[in-house]
């Protein structure tokens, strides 16, 4: 309905358990029933019925590393216990698909990078292993697209600067388009929203130059991502070789944006 969901996150002493509703039609947000347990680190993403499922993540500085999932019902401003993660994650990559299951990836457990991938049934209250990462990526981003592609964004780990697309149909991955890193050699923790007309927004994020101190990328890219299955009319419409994606840089930290008439 437009509204964004916001839960956890740690205030520099203590993770959080706090919950939000951002509606942009106010520019107002409202508390709600806090998460069943404090976390960062953790997945959160809407699902097609428009509930929230929160899972995984760290309960603390060095504190416990979590396995457990919930579904939050906005209607009802209530959480439920759903299948636990099939292993302690944090920092991993999660999106929504198309079809109401959720794609999991990366990320580390108990100190430990991992390549795993899921695919979580919420109707069977299943997860299914599916192909391995090409490589350990950790702190990166998932955005899923409306052809039932998954792309996978940014992140710590070799060959993390590359920005995939997994196509669970085929159970493989495909390059795409590689990440813009504004002069730094790697982009952690982006922001990641999928957009209408298949493109995926990419904000933000953080990286270093070589034997500098972290630092932040200011920057806005967007993905545009054309469907994998293109529609009858098209005179392609029989191709099965999924098109190239291409990237717009939006706005970078050194632009200004239009001051108001």
């Amino acid at each position: 309905d437009g509204r964004v969901f916001i839960c956890g996150g740690h205030d520099g002493q203590k993770p959080l358990a706090d919950a939000w509703i951002f509606n942009p039609a106010d520019n107002t947000y409202a508390q709600v029933k806090s998460l069943p347990s404090a976390r960062h680190f953790h997945g959160c993403i809407t699902l097609a019925e428009g509930e929230v499922f929160v899972c995984g993540g760290v309960g603390g500085l060095g504190g416990p590393r979590l396995r457990d999932a919930h579904l939050y019902h906005p209607a009802d401003d209530a959480y439920t216990r759903v299948a636990d993660l099939p292993l302690p994650l944090e920092r991993f990559g999660c999106a929504a698909m198309p079809d109401g299951r959720a794609f999991l990836c990366g990320g580390s457990s108990e100190g430990v990078q991992q390549v795993g991938a899921y695919l979580f049934d919420m109707a069977k209250q299943s997860y299914t292993a599916v192909p391995d990462l090409p490589g350990l990526r950790y702190d990166h981003r998932c955005a899923g697209l409306p052809d039932g592609r998954v792309l996978i964004v940014g992140g710590e780990g070799v060959g993390s600067t590359t920005t995939l697309a997994f196509d669970p149909a085929a159970g493989k991955y495909a390059k795409v388009s590689d990440l813009p890193l504004h002069g730094l050699d790697r982009r952690q923790a982006p922001g990641c929203a999928s957009l209408p007309g298949g493109r995926v927004l990419v904000h933000g994020g953080r990286g270093s130059k070589r034997g500098q101190n972290p630092d932040f990328i200011g920057a806005v890219d967007i993905f545009h991502a054309p469907s994998v299955n293109p529609a009858p009319s098209s005179p392609v419409a029989t191709s099965t070789t999924p098109p190239p994606m291409s990237l717009n840089v939006v706005l970078d930290d050194s632009l200004a944006l239009p001051t108001a008439p």
